[in-house]
């Protein structure tokens, strides 16, 4: 049994692409708002695209939080395998000495007056 392997490289890959795909879509979102009134029409038009700016935000923003909180979720199922497979060792080698877990095992010789 060996400890749980977080692949730390893998984990950094996937965010640093979450982070490149945000990064497009803040980008998208300024230059649309930064392309000239004149271009895009009426100021219902500009609204929208206010918006969809808005909206492009808070995706981005999403796709970061989903990137911690994959981060976070890995480390936590990491630790809780090892805490799983801890237990396992300390249960089998409580077998092996014949004392229950969480209990001294038993001493042999004669019994000790209280």
């Amino acid at each position: 049994m060996g400890a749980a392997a977080v692949d730390t490289e893998q984990m950094a890959v996937v965010r640093a692409r979450l982070e490149h795909v945000a990064a497009d879509l803040e980008a998208v979102a300024a230059s649309v708002v930064a392309a000239p009134a004149l271009a895009l029409g009426a100021r219902r038009l500009m609204v929208a695209l206010e918006r969809a700016r808005e909206d492009w935000a808070l995706h981005a923003g999403a796709l970061r939080r989903l990137a911690d909180v994959a981060a976070l979720d890995l480390g936590r199922a990491a630790a809780a395998y090892d805490d799983c497979e801890q237990e396992a060792l300390t249960t089998a080698r409580a077998a092996a000495t014949g004392a229950t877990p969480g209990t001294a095992p038993a001493r042999l010789g004669p019994p000790v007056p209280v």
